[in-house]
């Protein structure tokens, strides 16, 4: 009997030549990816920068247009201010996304979150609204506005201690033992 398809030598030569190759088309195929990489890197970059030029834009049409109607320094603080709430808000909510607590599945990390800052985020909106309103004259204009978000802010703490008070009750029945089941028993 005879071994078709050749001497090993050949078979040899024949598989380094397809390894060459294979490693060329690899290579090519790495070129190319790195390629449209580096050009989607570039572009994200770019639009990057405009967005952030625009933004800057944005920022000072709003200072511009406050300031025909305060002074420029106030405009220039109350849009700041609102900024700094903005970049606030969205780092609580990208601890919240990428933050610790990210692995638990049930829930109760989120909640424990949502739960804490529900009253400090409606405080901080009441108070914010009532400054802008003091600050642009709003308490001699319109008294009734006024009253009721004083009104509001009231209201907000003993809610907010109410519903600390059944959280810390509900969270305590949830730690007490439970009552384990008997274990199954065997029958051979």
């Amino acid at each position: 009997m005879t071994a078709r398809g050749g001497s090993p030598g050949t078979v040899a030569r024949l598989g380094a030549r397809l390894a060459a190759a294979e490693a060329r088309l690899v290579g090519a195929e790495l070129r190319r990816t790195a390629r449209w990489a580096a050009a989607a890197a570039a572009l994200a970059a770019s639009a990057a920068v405009v967005g952030i030029a625009a933004g800057a834009c944005l920022v000072a049409a709003v200072v511009l247009g406050l300031a025909t109607a305060m002074p420029a320094w106030l405009a220039a603080l109350i849009t700041g201010t609102g900024l700094l709430v903005l970049a606030g808000f969205l780092a609580i909510s990208a601890w919240g996304v990428w933050g610790p607590d990210r692995g638990r599945p049930d829930g109760e990390g989120l909640a424990i979150i949502e739960l804490g800052l529900a009253l400090g985020t409606r405080v901080a909106i009441e108070g914010f609204f009532l400054v802008a309103l003091v600050l642009m004259g709003g308490i001699t204009q319109l008294p009734v506005l006024m009253l009721v978000a004083v009104a509001l802010l009231a209201v907000e703490w003993p809610l907010g201690w109410l519903v600390h008070g059944r959280h810390t009750a509900a969270h305590a029945a949830a730690r007490q033992p439970r009552s384990e089941p008997a274990p199954a028993r065997s029958y051979r």
